[in-house]
Formats: structure tokens, C-alpha cells, sequence
């Protein structure tokens, strides 16, 4: 016996309905009249099933029909607990310092003085990575440097750590990623040509508009900031093989409507643009409940459309994605963020209260309580995450705000419609080129 999907989407898209399957991700189109007809047939899916035996084995590959003794939910459940225990690509975070030149006012890391990284912390965390190579057996290494801002202290932090974790990781032979958010307004040649050297070739920097709003929110003492970065992306671009730059577009309404963002296009040469993705995101203090959804689709697809012309890829604030088990990679038990002063944290964006410290011989002492409570059950066991048809598309809460009642779908800046829609047409365009 079998039955429907809980998790089928019927898409109108022009004269056809795009079929979108959230488990499976798979995806097509029928016509109208297509689609009237299948879903007479699946009405009766015993006569479907004898009438039209090979496309009902076909939608029953792509999950659109499922065993009736199937729970899809525990599906999903089993991949969650396979993606957070059993991925032993270990993701570490570090912050080199809390302190930045800036003073932007959304940000929770404002200019406090507080220091940086002591030598006695920085060799702590050298034997953390041993041990975590030669004892945890990880699978990989992706290091990440975050912050405050972390090119304050380069040389003192980021340079020694960097050298010594991917000599270790060369000399296993394991995978590994290196990546740092930053402004990227300390970047010199210099530095660059020592990113070069240590494999950092992944970059999230961000500006807040075209050249007047960005400079408004982020400068030095008043001392503007735009052209120093745009110019900085650019040398990133010549300097470091393979780069690889997340350009983030935070912005409010006032941005969406008011900055020329032709004029930020146009400012990296063509050469470069295949190399950066643009990244649109709301600034979170800014959310409410005219800013989201469809009525801020209209000016992001603009934004979309301009983009594409001038030789970018993107990504738009959205809450979707086809294949993810968690909702974020901090919701992973091998993750990691190892704050300036020594204590651990599981999140970039939750520096309340640590969960563990950092030990002399390079283990991490874990809060045994917090850690249980944050891993005893999946982030979407509750009534509404289970019972919501997104579920496979979104997966709920993060780990830190599981146990608020607040939903992710809050926080799209798209329709789940409308992620379906890009779905289906970044396939058939891949098909296209396929066949080309």
C-alpha cells in the first residue's frame, strides 16, 4: 500500500505547475491539464499504481509517493543525528580578538578594547588541533576566523595557528578549508601574499550600501572606509589563488530602495566577478512583519537581475535549502568556537555565557549540563516544526533558539514558492547547458 508525500509542493508557474518534492528535492513540471490528471490519480493510488505502472514507480523514486507504512518524519530525524554526531569534519572558529576598528551600530562586537589573543592561548590552541587530528581522527579541517575583527591581530594570532594547523593537516593528508570574515580594511599586499602562503582563499567581508550609506555606518573616527575595501577586494582577487569572496550585502529598506548598487557592481572589473558571490541580508535589528516575504520579493529579484548581468552569482536572505539535516553547520557536535580569552562557545552570535574552556593541554573542558540540553533531541522536535510541512525544507530552529516558539519561515525574504521556482529553473538551465 502506499500514499501521497506530506511534503509534495504544487507550484502554478506560467501555463505549467512545477511538482517539488522537500525530502527527495526533486523537481518537474506538467502542464494544467497534466496536473488535473495526476491528481485524479492520486485519489486512488491502487488504480494508479495498475493503470500506469512506470510513471507511478518513477514518482515513487523521486518521493513524491512513499510506502504507506513509511514515517517520513523519522526520516528526517535519522539524517539530523547523522549529520550532527557522525560528520567528523571538525569546523573550528577562532576569534584572534573581540575588539574592531568599527562601531557599527547593529553589531554585537563593538569597539571594546579588551585585547587580543595571548601567546599562552595561541599555543593552547596548536595542541587542540593535534589533538584533535591525532586523537579525535577527524575527517577534515575547515578553520574559520571570526570576531571582532580578526586581521587586528594577524601576525600575533592568525599567521602562527594557520601555519601550524595546515602543516599537521599536510602531513595526514586530510581535506581542509580556510576561511575569515572581515572587514577587510587592514588587508595590505603584505598580508595578502601571507594569506597566499597559509591557503587562506576564503573570504566573507561586508559593506552596508553603495559608497555614501556604507560610509555613514562603517568608518574609522569618521574616516570613510568603502574605497579602501572595494580596492582591498581587488587586490584579494590578484593576490590569492583560487579566492573565493562572499560579498555581504547587509541592508535595510532604506538600502533596498536608496543606494546605487549599480555603481558597486561596476566598481570590481569584470575579471574578477566569478570569483565573488553576493550575498544579500537583512540586518536583523531591522526585521518585522512588512519586510519579510513577498513584500520584499519585488526589489531583492531586482537586485537579483542586476546582479546576474554584471557577471555575479548570489544568494538571498533565505530560510530554504534542499539537502541540509541541520538547520545550521553550528548545530554539529564537531564545531567549534574558541574565543581570545580561552573559553568555548557553539555559536558566532551567542557570546553570553561559555560552555567550556579551553585546557593547557589543548582539550576542551565542556560544560557537561548546557552540552546535554543543547544535544539531547533535535533543534525541530517540537509540535509545530513536526506538524509543518517545511520541515524537510528548513528544519527548524537553530540549536541556541530550539527552545523559543519563534519560526524560521518569519525570517525568509522570499516565499517558499518562489525558492521552488529557482529551484526548477537553475535545473532546467543546467539541463540545457547539458544537452548544449
Amino acid at each position: 500500500m502506499y500514499k501521497s508525500s506530506k511534503y509534495n509542493y504544487y507550484v502554478e508557474y506560467g501555463q505549467r505547475v512545477i511538482y517539488f518534492n522537500g525530502l527527495t528535492g526533486s523537481s518537474f513540471s506538467v502542464s494544467q491539464k497534466e496536473h488535473e490528471k495526476l491528481k485524479e490519480l492520486s485519489k486512488d493510488l491502487i488504480s494508479f499504481h495498475i493503470q500506469y505502472t512506470s510513471l507511478f514507480y518513477r514518482l515513487k523514486t523521486w518521493g513524491f509517493i512513499v510506502d504507506e507504512n513509511i514515517d517520513e518524519v523519522d526520516k528526517i530525524r535519522y539524517r539530523n543525528r547523522q549529520a550532527v554526531f557522525m560528520d567528523k569534519f571538525y569546523r573550528l572558529t577562532i576569534n584572534p580578538t573581540m575588539d574592531c576598528i568599527f562601531n557599527c551600530w547593529y553589531c554585537t562586537q563593538h569597539t571594546q578594547n579588551m585585547g587580543g589573543m595571548k601567546t599562552e592561548i595561541v599555543e593552547k590552541v596548536k595542541k587542540h588541533i593535534e589533538i584533535m587530528i591525532g586523537n579525535e581522527k577527524i575527517t577534515g579541517l575547515h578553520l574559520d576566523w571570526f570576531g571582532g575583527e580578526p586581521l587586528m591581530y594577524f601576525d600575533e594570532v592568525v599567521y602562527p595557528i594557520a601555519k601550524h594547523a595546515f602543516n599537521l593537516i599536510e602531513q595526514n593528508n586530510l581535506p581542509h578549508y580556510h576561511h575569515i570574515t572581515t572587514n577587510a580594511y587592514l588587508i595590505t599586499q603584505e598580508i595578502a601574499t601571507k594569506m597566499k602562503e597559509i591557503k587562506l582563499n576564503g573570504f566573507q567581508i561586508t559593506i552596508d550600501g553603495d559608497e555614501k550609506r556604507h560610509n555613514k555606518i562603517r568608518n574609522v573616527n569618521g574616516k570613510p572606509s568603502y574605497n579602501r575595501i572595494m580596492d582591498n577586494i581587488i587586490l584579494l582577487c590578484e593576490t590569492v589563488p583560487d579566492v573565493r569572496i562572499t560579498l555581504r550585502l547587509n541592508y535595510d529598506n532604506a538600502t533596498l530602495h536608496k543606494s546605487d548598487m549599480q555603481a558597486v557592481y561596476e566598481q570590481i572589473p569584470q575579471q574578477h566577478r566569478n570569483k565573488i558571490r553576493l550575498d544579500f541580508q537583512r540586518v536583523w535589528q531591522t526585521y518585522d512583519n512588512n519586510s519579510t516575504g513577498q513584500k520584499a520579493n519585488e526589489p531583492l529579484r531586482r537586485l537579483e537581475k542586476d546582479v546576474v548581468s554584471k557577471g555575479y552569482s548570489y544568494s538571498l536572505s533565505n530560510v530554504f535549502s534542499i539537502g541540509q539535516s541541520i538547520r545550521c553547520y553550528a548545530d554539529r557536535y564537531y564545531y567549534a568556537v574558541i574565543n581570545y580569552d580561552g573559553r568555548v562557545y557553539k555559536c558566532t552570535a551567542h557570546f553570553d555565557k561559555a560552555i567550556g574552556i579551553l585546557q593547557d593541554n589543548g582539550i576542551i573542558k565542556w560544560n557537561d549540563d548546557i552540552i546535554s540540553s543543547l544535544y539531547s533531541k533535535a533543534t525541530f522536535e517540537n509540535e509545530k516544526c513536526l506538524a509543518c510541512k517545511h520541515l524537510p525544507i528548513c528544519m527548524g530552529q537553530c540549536i541556541q533558539k530550539m527552545k523559543t516558539d519563534k519560526c524560521m519561515m518569519d525570517y525568509s525574504e522570499i516565499s517558499y514558492e518562489q525558492f521552488i521556482i529557482d529551484i526548477y529553473n537553475k535545473k532546467m538551465k543546467q539541463y540545457a547547458n547539458n544537452i548544449v
